[in-house]
Order: C-alpha cells, then structure tokens, then sequence
C-alpha cells in the first residue's frame, strides 16, 4: 500500500511539474478568455449606432432606455467612420410630414435595425396624430399596444440550464479522455520501450505500480477539473458584472431535484473518465515500443467518439431504446444516463443504479487489467493480442 501511494504521488508531481499538463489545462482557457475579450470589445467599441436628425426627432432616441443612440452633427459623420469610432448610422428627415431615413447598416445588429424601426414608426405616428389634429385622449388611445404577459415554465428552464451543465461536463469529459488516454499510454510504452520498467519492478510489485499509476493520473484528472471549475466560476462572475449574460435564460435556482442530479452527473463523468485510463494502462502493455502506443490505444479512442457523435444524435429524439439500455452500459453510461436524468426519462434512483453498475465494471475492469498488465509489461514479443494470449 505504501509503495503504491508513493508511486501515485510521484505520478501526480510528475504531471503537476510538466509544462504540458499545465498547458493542456490553461491553453483552452486562455482561448476562451481571449474569444471573450475580443468579442467583448468588439461589441462594446465602433458598434453605436449614430444619428443625424433635426431637434424635433433627437429627443426620441435620446430617451431610448434599450439602445444607445449616438446623436451626430452631419460634419462629424465622415471623421467618425474614419476613426471608426462608430459602425452604423442614420440620416433622418421629416419630409412635409413623411419621415425618410438613409440607413446604413455597417455591423449593427438585428435587434438595433429592429429599435430603428420602432422609434421610426412612433416618430410618423406622433406627427399622423398631430395632423389629424386628433386629442391627447385619442393619441393615447392610438398608441396602445397589445400586452403578452409571457408564463415562465419553471420545469422547461431548469432543463435549460441543466442542458448547459452537461454540455461543458460532456466537452471537459471528451478532451481529458482522450488527453490523459493518451498520457497515460505514451507513458506505458515508454517505460516499457526503454526497459526502465524493468528497473522500475525491482522495487515495486507490478500490480501497485500498475494501481498507483491509475491513481496519480486520476488525481491529475481532478485537478484539472477543479481548475476548470475555479476559472469557469470567475469568468462567470466577470461576464455578470460586465453585463454580457444579460437578458440569457440562466437561473441558478434549479429546483430541489437537481442536486442529487448533479451529484450524480459528476460521478458518472469522473468514473467513466477512470475505466477509460485503465483501459489505456492495460492497452499501454502490450506496446513493445513508444510508436506503438497510438496504435494500441487507437480503439479506445474510437469508442469515446463514437459514444460522443452518437449522444449527440439523440439529444432531441426522446427517451428511444438505445439511450436507455446505453444508460446502464459501462464506458456508455457517462455519456448517456445524464443526458436521461436532464431530460426526466430517468429517475434518480435508476441514475444511481447506473453509478452503482459503473463502480463494479470500475472493480472488475481493473482487476483484469491488472492482470493484463502484469502479463504483458515485460512481455516484449510482437506477437498479436490473441497469440499472446495462446502462449
């Protein structure tokens, strides 16, 4: 036991001190922080909509509460766009009771176009109403509208929310798969190519050496969750407090039930991510050199994007009987019991069946690949699988 915790630790610190581990876990975060950015500041410079209009028309955009209308003098346009301080902008007139706008568009968005039109509409119904030589009682009446008092669905949102959640876990769980699969075979092999695993089991026994692997490279695996967690709540906060989120559906209050759910999903994600690295420990005996390590891994790696296009598939097709059975099935039951439990086809006591399955494949699978390795580490043939197993 103590033997196989140092060989976890000294996995672990190896992973912590290698500049690619803190790169494979920083470099799609700095990505993101810096799509944020550019998107950020791209919508908040050059995107103001401007406006040349007389004194009788700049009050209607002044006032305008949803958008910032920039009010320009027809001398300041050319200098603008040449500085590029605005993209888009209107020339309104009021032309005998006719209001005309020459519009350009430039990189407003849709929903600006759409304001445009609306304070453009109350302007010509104001000056119709003023021309009809109609009553303060009667424009009143004139400009109302019709009220939608939209009914939340509670139970609709929350699955909304839910839905984001196991987007992020599904991607997180998709690239540290195939990440630390990979990791964890090119250290197998290398090992055993430069025959420093033979050194290696002159002072531990294979089978601890074998767990104590699994272990370090999990703990790794948690790490690397946390620092996504950590930088995924703080660039949630910043993005709130710029006011990006603004007007998104998000509600953190997602009801009593999503807890249990939640627990479920995170445990379902992080042992399907540990059958997959013993797995690859196992797959990584049989490579006799450092170039045969994708090969043999190759498998298993297909299996992960397979279960990930296939999810995908079904996301919108009901509770169909693949997504049902796959929901108990090891290796597919990470991707496909949450999916379930989001969408309430499955209640929480089958999810934690299938957490329960999950943990005795976990057992059974790593007793066999302890064996496996055992078998195959110091096995240099290059003899196929089955041959090897004959002999």
């Amino acid at each position: 036991m103590n033997r196989m915790k140092i060989v976890a630790q000294d996995t672990l610190m190896k992973q912590i001190k290698s500049g690619s581990f803190w790169f494979m876990i920083l470099f799609p975060i700095i990505m993101m922080g810096i799509s944020m950015a550019v998107g950020y500041f791209a919508s908040s410079s050059g995107n103001d909509m401007a406006v040349i209009a007389d004194e009788s028309i700049a009050p209607y955009f002044e006032n305008n509460q949803d958008y910032d209308f920039r009010i320009i003098s027809e001398d300041e346009l050319d200098k603008l766009l040449e500085d590029k301080e605005i993209s888009s902008y209107a020339k309104i007139k009021n032309d005998n009771g006719l209001i005309t706008a020459d519009y350009m568009s430039g990189s407003s968005s849709m929903s600006q176009k759409l304001a445009l039109q609306s304070i453009l509409g109350q302007i010509q119904n104001d000056i119709n109403a003023q021309k009809a030589n109609l009553s303060q009682e009667q424009i009143k009446d004139l400009g109302k509208m019709p009220v939608i008092n939209e009914i939340s669905d509670e139970k609709e949102e929350n699955r909304s929310m839910g839905m984001i959640i196991y987007y992020i876990f599904l991607f997180l769980m998709y690239m540290i798969s195939i990440s630390f699969i990979n990791v964890v075979l090119s250290e197998t092999a290398t090992e055993k190519g430069t025959k420093m695993i033979e050194f290696i089991f002159s002072s531990v026994r294979p089978g601890d050496y074998f767990a104590g692997k699994m272990i370090g490279n999990f703990i790794a695996v948690l790490i690397q969750m946390m620092t996504y967690v950590i930088f995924g709540v703080i660039g949630f906060n910043i993005a709130k407090a710029k006011g990006i989120l603004d007007g998104l559906p998000i509600n953190l209050a997602m009801g009593p039930n999503f807890t249990p759910i939640l627990i479920e999903m995170i445990l379902l994600f992080l042992l399907g991510i540990f059958i997959f690295l013993i797995v690859a420990g196992m797959l990584g005996s049989f490579a006799t050199k450092v170039e045969d390590a994708g090969k043999m891994g190759s498998p298993l790696i297909f299996l992960i994007i397979i279960l990930f296009i296939l999810v995908f598939n079904l996301i919108n097709r009901g509770d169909v009987m693949v997504g049902k059975v796959l929901s108990y099935v090891p290796f597919a039951s990470t991707f496909f019991m949450p999916l379930r439990l989001l969408n309430g086809y499955a209640t929480i006591i089958q999810g934690a069946i299938s957490v329960v399955i999950l943990l005795i494949s976990i057992l059974l699978m790593y007793k066999f690949g302890e064996k496996v390795y055992k078998k195959n580490i110091l096995n240099y043939s290059t003899d196929g699988f089955f041959k090897r197993k004959k002999k």
